[in-house]
C-alpha cells in the first residue's frame, strides 16, 4: 500500500555541513572494499570504480569464523614488510589508496590499561615503515571495538598515539552499536558505522544510527559507512534465514547511509575464508555492485560538493538530500522500507521550468508548478539531475 503525506521541510537539504577526507588538498570521497586479499584483482576493481582497499593478511587475521574448515585464502600471515609494501606500491600503480591495519598479535593484547612498550613497538614499527608510502590513506585500528567492549579509553590511547606517529593521515575503525556512539564517538578520526541488516533487521536503522553518531561526534569526525555485500549464513551457519542482500537493498543501504551523513562507503567485504564476490567467484553478484560503484564514482562530484540548496520541500517517508554543483542542483532520494511509496518535491520559487533527468534509468520528469512527483518501489532510491533553463 502506497504512503502519501503532507508536505514537510526537507531535512538535510539546507546547511548542514559534513566533515570530508582531503587527499593533497582535495575532497576524496572513497568507494572502498573490505578484504582484498589479492593484488592480482586489483585492476578489475579500479576499473569498476573503486578507489580504496583494505586486507586482514597484514593484520595477521583471519576474519574470525570459527566454522570455516579451512584457511582457503589466507594461507600466510602476509604482514611481513615486504609482503605489505608490494601490496601498497601495487594499489598505487592501479590507482587505488589503503586503508591498512596493525599485527594483531603485538596491538591491543591487553584490552585494559595503558599501551604497553611491546603494543607501542609493534605500532610504530609499522607506521615508520608505511607512512612513506603514497598509496596509504589512513591507519585501520580495529574491527568493532564496541561489541568486544575494549575500553574506550584504551582505544583512544591508541588514536592518539598513532596521531602521534602519523599527523598526515587518519585513523580509521568500525563501530556497530549505535548505542554505545557517545562512550566512542572520539576513538578515531574516521568512525564507519556496520549494521548489516538483511534479513534481521530493518534498513531503516542506518539512518537512526547516523543520527547518534553526528549527533555524539558533534560534527567533529568524518562518518563512513560499511554497506553488508554478503551473506550472514556463510559466517553462521545457524541462520537459516540468512540470505545475500538483493541489489536493490544494497543501493538503499548505500545510498540512505550518504543521504543520512556518509561521507564514504567501505563495502563489507569482497574475498576472505568464506565469503567471495570476486569476478571469477561470484560474478553476478561482482557486477551489481561493480555497477553501484560506478554510479558512486560518476556522482562523486555531489557527494564532494560544499553548496547546499536551499528552500526544498518534500513529502514524508522517503529520506533526501541534495546538492549543488554549478548551476545544476542533485536530489538523492531514498525509501528506506519495504512498502512502495508516492513522494512529491517541492522545488525553490525562485526558480522555475527545470530539466529533470533521473540519473541510471534513462528517463526523464516533468515538474508541474513547481512539483515533482515519483512513484518509489520497495527500497528504492531516485538520483535526480536538475537543470535550469530560465529564473524567475
Amino acid at each position: 500500500m502506497e504512503h502519501n503525506i503532507l508536505l514537510k521541510t526537507m531535512p538535510l537539504m539546507g546547511n548542514t555541513v559534513r566533515k570530508i577526507l582531503q587527499v593533497d588538498k582535495r575532497p576524496f570521497f572513497p568507494i572502498g572494499l573490505y578484504s582484498v586479499p589479492h593484488t592480482g584483482d586489483f585492476a578489475e576493481i579500479s576499473a569498476c570504480g573503486f578507489n580504496l582497499v583494505h586486507s586482514y593478511e597484514h593484520e595477521r587475521a583471519l576474519f574470525v569464523n570459527y566454522q570455516a574448515p579451512k584457511r582457503s585464502t589466507f594461507e600466510s600471515a602476509g604482514d611481513d614488510d615486504k609482503t605489505i609494501r608490494d601490496y601498497l606500491r601495487a594499489a598505487e600503480k592501479h590507482g587505488l589508496k589503503v586503508m591498512l591495519g596493525f599485527d594483531r598479535m603485538s596491538q591491543l593484547k591487553r584490552q585494559v590499561g595503558p599501551l604497553g612498550e611491546e603494543e607501542k613497538q609493534g605500532i610504530a614499527k609499522r607506521v615508520r615503515a608505511f607512512s612513506g608510502e603514497s598509496a596509504l590513506l589512513g591507519w585501520y585500528l580495529l574491527d568493532e571495538p564496541d561489541a568486544s567492549d575494549i575500553p574506550p579509553a584504551k582505544c583512544h590511547e591508541v588514536h592518539e598515539y598513532v596521531n602521534g606517529l602519523d599527523q598526515l593521515r587518519p585513523t580509521i575503525t568500525v563501530l556497530c552499536d549505535p548505542s554505545k556512539a557517545e562512550r566512542y564517538s572520539s576513538i578515531a578520526d574516521v568512525i564507519m558505522h556496520d549494521n548489516y541488516p538483511i534479513p534481521q533487521s530493518s534498513i531503516i536503522k542506518l539512518g537512526e544510527a547516523f543520527g547518534r553518531y553526528d549527533t555524539f561526534t558533534s560534527g567533529q569526525r568524518i562518518l563512513w559507512a560499511a554497506p553488508q555485500v554478503f551473506n550472514w549464513r556463510s559466517y553462521d551457519q545457524t541462520r537459516l534465514d540468512g540470505r545475500f542482500p538483493t541489489q536493490a537493498e544494497v543501493r538503499c543501504m548505500t545510498y540512505l547511509s550518504i543521504v543520512q551523513g556518509a561521507t564514504g562507503v567501505v563495502f563489507f567485504c569482497y574475498d576472505n575464508e568464506v565469503h567471495n564476490i570476486s569476478k571469477s567467484h561470484d560474478p553476478e553478484h561482482w557486477e551489481e555492485l561493480a555497477q553501484l560503484a560506478g554510479e558512486l564514482r560518476t556522482l562523486t562530484p555531489v557527494f564532494v560538493s560544499s553548496t547546499p540548496v536551499n528552500g526544498l520541500a518534500h513529502t514524508e517517508g522517503i529520506a533526501a538530500w541534495a546538492r549543488a554543483v554549478g548551476n545544476d542542483h542533485w536530489v538523492i532520494a531514498v525509501n528506506p522500507t519495504s512498502e512502495p511509496a508516492t513522494w512529491r518535491l517541492l522545488l525553490p520559487s525562485d526558480r522555475y521550468k527545470p530539466i529533470i533527468k533521473v540519473e541510471f534509468e534513462v528517463r526523464d520528469i516533468a515538474a508541474n508548478s513547481g512539483v515533482v512527483m515519483d512513484h518509489f518501489d520497495a527500497y528504492a532510491v531516485h538520483i535526480y539531475h536538475l537543470t535550469y533553463t530560465s529564473q524567475a
